[in-house]
C-alpha cells in the first residue's frame, strides 16, 4: 500500500494571491502565485516558525499572516477596497497532510461568534477602537 501525503494550498476565490512564509518575523521574497480556483502542491520550508503571508497579486505593500501550524478557519483583514477581508481555512489529517483553503469574503463571514447562553440576560460588546 502506498500512502500519498501532499500538502496544498486551494484558491477558491475569484481574484489571484500570492502566498509567501513566515521567516524570522517577516515574509521571504519568494511569493507564490495561486490563480483563482487553482490547487498547488505547497510543502512549507519554515514550519517551525509555522505562519504564512497573503495578498493580492500585485499588492506588494500590505499582507496579513495567519498559522498554518494547527487547524483553523479565519477571517483575514486585507487592505483593499473591494475585497476588504478574505477567508482561509487550514485542515490537517492523518491521511492527507493539510491544506491551506481560501475563499471570498461573504457578507456575515466574521473572524468571531459571540454566542449569549445566559438566561434573560444581555450582552453588549464593542470594537477596541469604538
Amino acid at each position: 500500500m502506498i500512502t500519498k501525503i501532499q500538502p496544498s494550498a486551494c484558491h477558491n476565490s475569484s481574484f489571484d494571491i500570492e502566498v509567501a512564509e513566515n521567516v524570522c518575523g517577516s515574509y521571504e521574497d519568494n511569493w507564490k502565485v495561486i490563480k483563482a480556483n487553482q490547487m498547488i502542491p505547497y510543502w512549507p520550508r519554515y514550519i517551525k516558525e509555522g505562519v504564512m503571508f497573503v495578498r493580492y497579486l500585485g499588492r506588494s505593500l500590505s499582507a496579513s499572516c495567519f498559522s498554518i501550524k494547527d487547524k483553523h478557519r479565519t477571517l483575514l483583514r486585507m487592505d483593499d477596497i473591494e475585497h476588504p477581508a478574505l477567508h482561509v481555512e487550514v485542515t490537517a489529517t492523518d491521511y492527507d497532510g493539510f491544506k491551506i483553503n481560501f475563499s471570498d469574503y461573504k457578507i456575515g463571514d466574521a473572524p468571531l461568534l459571540i454566542v449569549n447562553s445566559l438566561l434573560n440576560q444581555s450582552i453588549s460588546f464593542c470594537q477596541k477602537e469604538d
